[in-house]
Formats: C-alpha cells, sequence, structure tokens
C-alpha cells in the first residue's frame, strides 16, 4: 500500500495513540513495524483462526521484543476474544492503555488467569546477573471446562496440569467451575521469557464459522477456549533471549517482501515506490544491528 502504514503507525504514536497490530500476522509490515518500534501491542483470533503463538507471538519474543499479547472479535460478535490487563488506581482509558503497552495483559475468551514469580507479575522483566531458581506460578478459572494449563518457556512447553471441577458454593448454582493450579521451577542461567497458556485441545482457534462445536474445551459460543498471558521476562547479565535462526528467518522473510514488492506492485513514481520499500529496508537495518551485537 501506498502510503505505507508506517507513516501512520508513526504519526498516531506522535499524537499518543497506543499501536495495536490486529489479525495477527495476517498482513504485511508487521515484521519491519516492530522491529522499527512503531508497535506496542500485538493481536491473535481477533477476526479468524490464522496463524498461531509461535507465528504471531514466540518468534518475536525469541530475538528480544517485549510483545504485549492482545485480541478482540473485529466487528463481529462471535466469540468472548478479550485482553484483560491488571492495573492500579481508578479505571481509565489513559491507565489501561499504559498498562497494555507494559504487557500487563492476558488474552482469553473464557477463563481468568494469574501469573507470578514470587513479587513479579505479568509484564515484569527479573534482571539477574548469575544463576538464579525462580518458581512461577499460574492459575486459570473459568465456567467451562478449559482441560489444560500449561507453562510455556522461550516457546516451549515446560509443564502442564488438567483442570478440576469445583462444586459451586451457592447451592442454587449447580454448574461450579472449573480450575488449575501450575507451579514450575526454573534454574535460570540465560536470558528467557515465562508465559501461562490454555490448551483445550481445539487446533482452529477462533472461527468466524457456525457454531458446530460442543462438549468439552469450549464456551457458550461453541467456540474453542483458549488463554494465553504475556510474559514474563528474564534478563541475564543484561541481555535478553536472542535466537539466531528465527532472526535470519525474519530477516529472509523482509528480504522476500522486497522481491515481491520489486516484482509484483505497481505504483505511480519511484517516490512511492521508495517509500514502501524503506519501511522493509529499515527493519532489516535494525534487525542486523541486533545480530551484530549478537555475535
Amino acid at each position: 500500500d501506498d502510503p505505507p502504514l508506517q507513516k501512520g503507525l508513526r504519526q498516531a504514536r506522535r499524537e499518543g495513540a497506543t499501536v495495536v497490530w490486529c489479525h495477527n500476522s495476517f498482513g504485511l509490515e508487521d515484521i519491519p513495524n516492530w522491529f522499527s518500534g512503531t508497535v506496542d501491542a500485538q493481536n491473535i483470533f481477533d477476526g479468524g483462526s490464522h496463524d498461531s503463538y509461535e507465528k504471531t507471538f514466540y518468534r518475536y519474543l525469541n530475538v528480544g521484543l517485549r510483545v504485549p499479547f492482545s485480541t478482540g472479535t473485529d466487528w463481529f460478535i462471535y466469540d468472548f476474544s478479550r485482553v484483560y490487563v491488571k492495573m492500579k488506581g481508578e479505571l481509565m482509558p489513559e491507565r489501561w492503555l499504559s498498562a497494555l503497552r507494559k504487557g500487563r495483559s492476558y488474552i482469553t475468551n473464557g477463563p481468568l488467569m494469574e501469573l507470578r514469580c514470587g513479587k513479579y507479575d505479568i509484564g515484569d522483566i527479573i534482571a539477574i546477573d548469575k544463576p538464579q531458581k525462580m518458581v512461577f506460578r499460574g492459575t486459570a478459572c473459568g465456567r467451562n471446562d478449559f482441560r489444560k494449563l500449561q507453562m510455556v518457556y522461550n516457546g516451549k512447553v515446560v509443564a502442564e496440569t488438567s483442570s478440576r471441577h469445583f462444586r459451586a458454593k451457592a447451592k442454587t448454582d449447580s454448574s461450579g467451575y472449573h480450575k488449575a493450579v501450575l507451579n514450575w521451577t526454573l534454574n535460570a542461567d540465560q536470558p528467557g521469557w515465562v508465559a501461562l497458556r490454555v490448551n483445550s485441545g481445539f487446533t482452529t482457534l477462533p472461527t468466524t464459522a457456525p457454531v458446530v462445536q460442543k462438549g468439552k474445551g469450549v464456551n457458550e459460543f461453541g467456540q474453542g477456549l483458549f488463554g494465553h498471558t504475556s510474559p514474563i521476562y528474564i534478563d541475564y547479565t543484561g541481555k535478553r533471549v536472542f535466537q539466531h535462526r528465527i532472526a535470519k528467518a525474519l530477516k529472509n522473510e523482509m528480504e522476500s517482501s522486497i522481491d515481491e514488492i520489486l516484482g509484483r506492485s505497481k505504483f505511480f513514481g519511484d517516490v512511492e515506490k521508495m517509500q514502501v520499500l524503506r519501511v522493509y529496508e529499515k527493519g532489516i537495518e535494525a534487525l542486523e544491528r541486533r545480530l551484530e551485537a549478537e555475535k
């Protein structure tokens, strides 16, 4: 597109806006805008089920980016997809958005979630300069059976537990609730990140298709239950996690986008073309600086 989205994003941020990249990575400019620092949070499952946690969040996190999780239901009301943030003081839009930018968020279409490591909460950075044992505690609670609660470390599931059904305290309520508590110990000797997620057993989450699913693992809309916290980050000796393989793959994607623009796109002139190309060139330059620093 011309003008590129980045121009509008930068102007919006100058005016005090919070920028949320929507529709997972279904679109263009997501990678270069993350590396250029023009995005504040990332949506997933906000109008379809394309892509996954691995592509939408994990690959960015594994090259040292701080990526607050977000979601929504676009203009359709087909699910309960919502982002919640933990904040202090009076509930005001400015404070809520500030907490989202800081990554104090979790996304869900059902269960409520918590993740802590001692005094640290979702979005916090634990800075250490020597090996240290850390105990992470996660909980999820909801009206419907979400089946599994999982702890994720640098994109890999490292612990999980099943949800349990509890009777409601009120005698008039026969439905009760489902809850899971998960503790995991990490002997931290390198940088990384830890998050908590729900795994209801559905590989496609959610969808705008007609409701056909019933039984365990779904909500009142018949959508497969999901939930995922933003991470708690671990910086080790001043460094963030950085996986060279993923960084090089992201660089290759941006280079492929440039090739596609040059091969398929049509512009009124070279000025328009260079505006669009420059978005990807700046993203590649920013990533190359990270690669050079991590040698």
